[in-house]
């Protein structure tokens, strides 16, 4: 049986009509399919942080959901519009390095370069509409994908950025943060000993096991639900505090 679900998620936010649109196509070919939004607040052109959220969320989904995942910078250009099936699920979208960062392997069951135009009208600006959102429909009717495009033979590198070894410890940096202002870092368990501490600048952080280990507007490094080393502050913001930003370089050790 294929899919009746489909997650989204854009860098599009919701002032537009962008989403809507999209969903418009979908409906339009399957009424009683069930879409997700994963998220539309990626910040705009960060492939580093769709692939991040999705990460986190795509095992939750039921298998051979349909994941339509548009980040996409270099729209309009020779950047490939692809179908991946891998690990039970499908993922359309460009093929701009998210999808090898999601999936964190090199490898897939089957992937297909799509075909255009799938529609009548295919814009240089919105390939979200007029690509990605008509192969969603045909995948959730059962469109195989040899129908729908001509083998992928590679794919585009990884974005994510792993940590490094420095000369005391691990250089990472920051890959998310989200609505309390806790920073997601790139650090997971194999970066940690016991003893080590998060520095940004010359800031100093013990990690804790729960937030109110310390007191309130106290920072700390907490591992989060997702595996990986966040920096927060116990009711308050660490970004705020800390004036943090996406991507910027923090130390372990």
């Amino acid at each position: 049986m294929h899919s009746k679900v489909i997650g989204l998620l854009t860098d599009f936010g919701h002032h537009d009509a962008y989403v809507g649109v999209m969903k418009a196509v979908i409906f339009s070919q399957c009424p009683k399919v069930h879409i997700i939004d994963i998220s539309h607040e990626v910040p705009p052109f960060s492939i580093a942080g769709a692939a991040f959220i999705m990460r986190g969320v795509f095992r939750f989904f039921p298998r051979n959901s349909i994941f339509v995942c548009v980040v996409d910078p270099g729209v309009g250009s020779s950047r490939l519009p692809i179908v991946l099936k891998s690990q039970g699920y499908y993922w359309v979208g460009p093929d701009n390095g998210i999808f090898p960062a999601i999936l964190e392997t090199n490898k897939w069951e089957d992937a297909i370069v799509i075909k255009t135009p799938i529609t009548k009208l295919v814009s240089s600006t919105f390939h979200g509409r007029d690509i990605f959102a008509p192969v969603a429909g045909q995948l959730v009717k059962g469109v195989p994908l040899n129908r729908l495009g001509f083998p992928l033979k590679k794919w585009a590198v990884d974005t994510i950025q792993t940590p490094q070894p420095s000369s005391s410890g691990y250089k990472g940096e920051i890959l998310w943060i989200d609505h309390f202002g806790n920073a997601i870092t790139n650090f997971t368990k194999q970066h940690f000993s016991n003893g080590r501490k998060i520095y940004v600048g010359n800031k100093q952080i013990s990690i804790y096991s729960y937030y109110t280990a310390v007191p309130i507007h106290h920072l700390l490094g907490i591992w989060g639900s997702q595996g990986y080393l966040e920096i927060s502050s116990s009711r308050g913001s660490a970004s705020k505090q800390l004036h943090l930003k996406v991507g910027q370089t923090l130390f372990l050790k």
